[in-house]
C-alpha cells in the first residue's frame, strides 16, 4: 500500500471511532482511549 493509502484509512478510523464514541457516551472515555491507542499504533506504523 502507498503511503498515502495508509494515511487516509488512518484517518478514516480516527473519524469513525470519534464518532462512535460520541453516539455511545457512558462507555465516553473508555471508548475515547482505544480510539487513540489505536490511532497512535498507526501512525506508529506509518512512520
Amino acid at each position: 500500500m502507498h503511503v498515502l493509502q495508509i494515511i487516509l484509512v488512518v484517518l478514516i478510523t480516527c473519524l469513525y471511532r470519534q464518532v462512535v464514541h460520541n453516539i455511545v457516551g457512558e462507555n465516553k472515555n473508555i471508548v475515547e482511549a482505544n480510539a487513540w491507542h489505536d490511532c497512535k499504533a498507526y501512525l506508529g506504523l506509518v512512520q
